[in-house]
């Protein structure tokens, strides 16, 4: 075989296989909806869409954030709840006992009973955490003594930072770390045993103070959980640009695609064409 007919069928066999890779490619992006699979599709593009899918990625780790909050806030919500009732209750006994006329044994042992109750509901954990401990672990309260703090969490739940969420035994019920919560309660369950008309009627200036407080903690949760909705519909939306983006880099357009298919498809048949019709080369006899 003559250097000029090896050459000729080098050149041939090289724009063949230059001829099935863009056929390959066109193939690939025809059937998978995207021209930009790798950085050697587009540099620019590639970059890009690889921030932009960071980008979703931290989104929905705020978006996750933001249903543990909400979750943690919603227990906290059920907590002070539960001590409304507890504390209105305890408001009813202490009425009564300082009634004369209604007041009986049973008041003072239901009021020993209803302390009890606060005393364990102040203790609650949302997944194993307690409510109101601030950052430390383990209960909050032992018997009526705050061993916690009161340091609230901040969590990421949007590109724009942390937020500080949930409230603080102080806030809910002005404790501080070493003092006594729900002492006039204590006191004025005893008044009610030993007949002290003062310490009872001090309980009862201490529940209406008790029940201000948690009223306004319950509000700040409110407005809590309203942060959160803002922010998740901001992140959903932010999330939308950022995928429409994506979309507008990453996919392809059809009626372009299937132009590029048809054009490499006709690209091989003339290729083929022009070989076979080559009177020079015989390429069946040297693959």
């Amino acid at each position: 075989m003559r250097i000029t007919d090896r050459s000729a069928l080098d050149q041939a066999l090289r724009q063949i296989q230059g001829g099935q890779e863009r056929l390959q490619r066109s193939l690939s992006k025809a059937a998978s909806g995207i021209q930009v699979q790798r950085p050697s599709d587009d540099p620019v593009g590639f970059t890009e869409i690889r921030v932009h899918d960071e980008m979703l990625t931290r989104l929905a780790g705020y978006n996750r954030n933001i249903a543990l909050v909400r979750a943690r806030l919603g227990a906290t919500e059920s907590a002070l709840q539960s001590m409304l009732g507890l504390l209105s209750r305890m408001r009813e006994l202490i009425m009564m006992d300082l009634n004369v006329a209604i007041s009986g044994p049973e008041v003072p042992l239901e009021a020993q009973q209803v302390y009890e109750q606060l005393l364990q509901v102040v203790n609650q954990s949302y997944n194993g955490e307690p409510l109101f401990s601030g950052y430390r672990s383990g209960p909050p309260f032992v018997g009526p003594r705050f061993v916690g703090d009161n340091e609230k969490r901040a969590v990421e739940i949007s590109p724009l930072g942390a937020t500080i969420f949930g409230v603080s035994a102080q806030e809910a019920f002005g404790v501080v770390p070493g003092g006594d919560i729900f002492r006039e309660l204590a006191e004025a369950v005893a008044g009610m045993r030993t007949g002290n008309r003062a310490a009872v009627r001090a309980g009862l200036g201490a529940v209406d103070h008790y029940l201000g407080l948690i009223t306004q903690a319950m509000a700040s949760l409110g407005a809590q959980q309203n942060t959160l909705s803002l922010a998740e519909r901001a992140n959903e939306a932010y999330a939308l640009q950022l995928r429409s983006a994506m979309a507008r880099r990453r996919d392809i357009d059809p009626a372009a695609s299937y132009s590029q298919l048809a054009a490499d498809r006709y690209a091989m048949e003339a290729t083929f064409a022009v070989i076979a019709n080559s009177g020079r080369l015989s390429l069946i006899k040297y693959l």
